[in-house]
């Protein structure tokens, strides 16, 4: 019973990231295809990250404005190991959620190549829900090489609220053998994929990606300032 309401409430999570996302921009994706069985709504507490600081930021390297509006990036049929990544967008206290921002998402494909098939293969933008939750299944990215090295496979990320300023960063993997090479790499970025065989087909590994913004918590409706105290 209590595995029924978690997946019922997950279900009801995604639905209203879907409906958030047709109020604020009057559109819908046809072809969403329904998760099978949503993961849990990620926990509300703020992330383990003292001092609080916001997620480290990257370059626009590969930005394309105008991308799609999805919460799909990848096909079923796309081969490769299909990913559910999912979390929660913060202020810069860690604590108070982002409702309805903006992430813009794109990455290469399993070989390692951006846009291979079509324009903006890949790429994909979708709103936070009124909890700054956000959630969308893509493939694992391939790793490629820039001035003879090869970089861990990322996924970039552009995320912004309101009128502030975007920010940029990228997603990497835990287990990726070329993450020890890089000469820093903050472990804010670095996610472990857990995996589901049962419920989906072709499995899919999920992880939890939160993202703290340099943006102050929200004011309410009256004017006064919310108290992260």
């Amino acid at each position: 019973m209590v595995q029924s309401k978690t997946i019922l409430s997950a279900i009801l999570i995604l639905a209203g990231l879907i409906v958030a996302s047709i109020q604020l921009t009057g559109q819908y994706e046809a072809d969403f295809v329904p998760l099978l069985s949503p993961p849990p709504a990620p926990s509300a507490t703020p992330p383990a990250q003292p001092p609080c600081a916001p997620t480290p930021a990257d370059t626009p390297f590969g930005y394309l404005p105008g991308a799609p509006l999805t919460t799909t990036l990848a096909p079923p049929d796309l081969p490769g190991q299909h990913l559910l990544i999912w979390g929660l967008i913060y202020a810069s206290d860690c604590v108070t959620p982002l409702p309805q921002a903006l992430l813009e998402v794109w990455q290469a494909g399993p070989d390692g190549q951006y846009d291979r098939d079509k324009p903006f293969s890949l790429r994909g933008q979708l709103r936070a829900d009124a909890a700054g939750r956000y959630a969308f299944t893509t493939v694992r990215p391939g790793s490629y090489e820039v001035n003879r090295a090869t970089q861990p496979a990322h996924i970039h990320f552009r995320v912004s609220y309101k009128d502030y300023e975007p920010r940029y960063t990228r997603l990497l993997f835990a287990d990726d053998p070329h993450l020890g090479k890089q000469a820093e790499v903050s472990p804010e970025l670095v996610v472990s994929f857990g995996r589901q065989d049962r419920l989906y087909r072709p499995p899919v590994y999920h992880g939890q990606f939160n993202l703290i913004l340099p943006v102050p918590p929200p004011t309410p409706t009256g004017g006064a300032a919310v108290d992260a105290n």
